[in-house]
């Protein structure tokens, strides 16, 4: 080959040529590298952005579902709340119905005394309790005097309000705890008291008969009295009578105080005898 510049220079001038190509080429890889980096970021930027959404997606159906089982509490709370009321209020209107029923089934409905059932009941349980704690018992037996005549004269109607003015005072004398007035039967009343004696009992009486003979009864302008009598009985907590043989006496005293002339007061000597003191 002559021996030119070209020639002599050809060989630097291709290392030249061939240094730029490959300057070139790898500019253009760092270029696409580059690119392919910045699609990759933009890529994972966007993936990160569409968790992220996600995310929030989640979080907010999350929160949602809490909100709704909240509101759902809240309202099974306040069901439950009501149906419980509801519940609460039938449980103690069924308490104030049976209360009733049972004052009923122990209420005389005309006098409001304690009736012949209720009184039987407690009788045998203040038996008993005068024996376990040693304390005498009495009973007293009332009956009001000539009540037929009245009836007859006045009227069962006047004869109700009678017997509801004589039963309010037997009540107003029976305030200890323990001490019962009862409507016995008819006109009949009876009364006991627990851990009384018989002279203390005969002072009770006497003072209910007082105070029915002071009674201030009307009917149709025409002034009426009453009287009524007493037969007095006490148990002592160390004789064996029965409940029944207390009673009996007691009305033993009572038709005593009757045979007596009536407006007076009687009590049983002792319940194995029909001898009896007379308290006018």
């Amino acid at each position: 080959m002559p021996l030119n510049r070209l020639t002599l220079h050809g060989q630097l001038i291709g290392m030249f040529i061939e240094f730029v190509l490959l300057s070139m080429a790898l500019a253009e890889r760092i270029n696409l590298e580059r690119d392919q980096r910045i699609a990759a970021q933009q890529l994972a930027l966007e993936t990160s952005r569409s968790l992220a959404d996600e995310r929030e997606q989640h979080l907010q159906a999350k929160q949602q579902a809490l909100l709704i089982q909240q509101r759902a509490n809240e309202e099974l709370e306040t069901r439950v709340v009501a149906r419980t009321k509801a519940l609460e209020d039938v449980r103690h209107g069924l308490e104030l119905a049976n209360a009733e029923l049972l004052r009923l089934s122990s209420t005389d409905p005309l006098t409001h005394l304690a009736n012949r059932r209720q009184f039987d009941q407690l009788l045998e349980d203040e038996v008993r309790r005068g024996r376990r704690n040693g304390t005498p018992l009495t009973v007293l037996l009332g009956d009001i005097d000539h009540f037929k005549r009245v009836n007859d004269s006045y009227g069962h109607p006047f004869g109700d309000e009678c017997l509801r003015r004589v039963a309010a005072v037997l009540q107003q004398h029976c305030q200890r705890a323990g001490d019962l007035a009862a409507r016995y039967g008819g006109e009949e009343f009876v009364i006991t008291l627990p851990a009384t004696g018989g002279p203390q009992a005969v002072l009770l009486a006497e003072r209910m008969r007082q105070d029915v003979e002071r009674l201030e009864l009307d009917c149709d302008g025409e002034r009426v009295s009453l009287t009524i009598s007493f037969g007095v009985a006490t148990l002592d907590p160390q004789a064996a009578a029965s409940p029944l043989e207390l009673l009996s006496a007691a009305d033993r005293a009572l038709y005593e105080a009757k045979r007596s002339g009536r407006n007076c007061v009687v009590e049983a000597a002792d319940l194995g005898s029909d001898g009896a003191t007379v308290f006018a």
